[in-house]
């Protein structure tokens, strides 16, 4: 293994609400749980993670030597459908698809699952026996995304591969906003106040909207020589976003 899960997952900031799928992250780069958790299925709303949680789980597996293939739950799905069109929905059908597409993959990544399983029960008696073959004749570890979980497909899967687990990512706190906006002011090169902080994590609700008003930040800064981040900056670019309105 090249540097390991943990070194490499410090760059995912971490507290109380975000600990669970931390330690989850950290348990499969670290190859701890061949046979649990399999497969592990992240859930979050937009921006609390996910994405980059998953990115420094590739980046691990990549480094230790294990081959990675990332889809999206719409191809996955139709990858399968356009076959089974033509020559019928039978099990050698489903193992030579998997052969021909991801032989030899250590870790499949499906994100965003839930818009294809959502209500379709027959999809969901499909996909779950595909993931059972993956996993259990191919030793593949399955990795799912989605915003939610579709409980009737979650229950299905559960019957056949009984190590899946679902690991909820949960909407930053102020303390993790917080930190998040540092993490991202120094990665900008952005030299800020305490006000300025804590007036970013007090208006925006997850990573990826702190991520949209450092990178504003970054540009106000370079066409104003401002000095520094402070609360009165970030005031200003909250406004332009539009985050204060009718205040």
């Amino acid at each position: 293994m090249g540097k390991g899960g943990l070194e490499i997952l410090q760059d995912f900031i971490v507290n109380d609400t975000n600990r669970l799928s931390y330690e989850a992250a950290r348990a499969i780069s670290q190859e701890k749980c061949n046979k649990r958790m399999n497969p592990c299925w992240f859930v979050s709303r937009t921006g609390c993670g996910k994405s980059h949680l998953v990115s420094l789980i590739v980046k691990e597996s990549l480094m230790s030597g294990r081959k990675v293939e990332i889809v999206t739950g719409e191809t996955f799905l139709r990858t399968f459908l356009f076959v089974i069109k033509e020559q019928g929905m039978q099990k050698k059908v489903i193992e030579q698809t998997i052969v021909r597409n991801w032989y030899g993959v250590d870790i499949l990544i499906i994100e965003e699952l839930d818009s294809c399983v959502e209500g379709k029960g027959a999809t969901q008696g499909f996909l779950t026996d595909v993931l059972f073959c993956l996993i259990r004749k191919f030793g593949v570890r399955v990795i799912i995304t989605s915003k939610r979980i579709e409980k009737s497909f979650f229950d299905c899967l559960k019957k056949r591969c009984n190590e899946v687990v679902a690991v909820p990512i949960f909407t930053p706190d102020f303390s993790l906003r917080k930190k998040i906006a540092v993490s991202k002011l120094e990665a900008a090169e952005l030299d800020y106040d305490k006000e300025g902080v804590e007036c970013i994590a007090a208006y925006t609700g997850n990573g990826a909207q702190i991520r949209g008003i450092v990178e504003q930040l970054r540009l106000y800064r370079d066409l104003n020589k401002i000095d520094s981040v402070t609360e009165d900056v970030v005031m200003d670019i909250l406004k332009i976003k539009g985050y204060l309105m009718g205040r």
